[in-house]
């Protein structure tokens, strides 16, 4: 039985990751990096800095860690400031009403900073839907290592297997699982393709997940 949902963010509430793909190709191109899009899709859903280290270790790069974390944070947030409008993907404000509607314990679990979490719930008026948030700042490891799902199921004061995840990133996917909690993968039909097979269910529009279904079925 499900007691409690646990929403990504990019790419699941809010389709940010065109604005993260533009970035991160121009912040490859000032590294000097040519990357394949293969190679590129493998960061989606990971957080900074994960990404940051495998940059500077892959490509020998000069910077430390910190300090290219903090480049690619700070033009993440002027491409998002530069979008003239921000909205909700579709369905997913009914999704989250739902969920209260059954009275589940409800959680964010994204990759991005605190900062980042706090100024697109703001933009997206969704800040009071989500008193509990974890951030990639907070783990150890970012997805596809269970710990941030593991955090979030903790501070839900929720067992894992009673948690249903809802990611839109193989890397998500694979970090649910991992974390011994049921997920649902989100194929937005313009996103990149991530290979969500993993998850138990994969749907192509956040209208398909019937909760009230699902949660006794889980």
């Amino acid at each position: 039985m499900i007691h409690a949902v646990i929403f990504d963010m990019d790419g699941v509430l809010v389709d940010s990751e065109p604005i993260y793909q533009r970035q991160e190709l121009d912040l490859f191109r000032e590294l000097g990096i040519e990357m394949s899009e293969a190679e590129h899709n493998q960061f989606v859903g990971m957080g900074t800095k994960t990404m940051c280290e495998i940059l500077i270790k892959r490509y020998h790069l000069n910077w430390t860690v910190p300090e290219l974390v903090e480049k690619s944070e700070r033009m993440y947030l002027e491409y998002f400031h530069r979008e003239p409008t921000i909205t909700p993907i579709t369905g997913a404000e009914t999704l989250i009403q739902t969920v209260y509607q059954l009275r589940l314990k409800i959680a964010l679990a994204s990759s991005s900073s605190r900062e980042n979490i706090r100024i697109v719930l703001e933009r997206l008026g969704f800040g009071d839907y989500f008193p509990i948030r974890v951030s990639g700042e907070e783990v150890p490891q970012s997805k596809p290592a269970p710990d941030i799902f593991r955090l979030a199921a903790n501070r839900l004061q929720v067992e894992p297997a009673h948690c249903l995840v809802i990611e839109d990133s193989r890397n998500g996917v694979l970090a649910a699982k991992a974390a011994g909690m049921r997920c649902i993968g989100y194929a937005a039909p313009n996103a990149r393709s991530q290979g969500l097979e993993p998850a138990d269910i994969v749907v192509t529009h956040l209208t398909d997940i019937h909760l009230n279904t699902l949660i006794s079925q889980f």
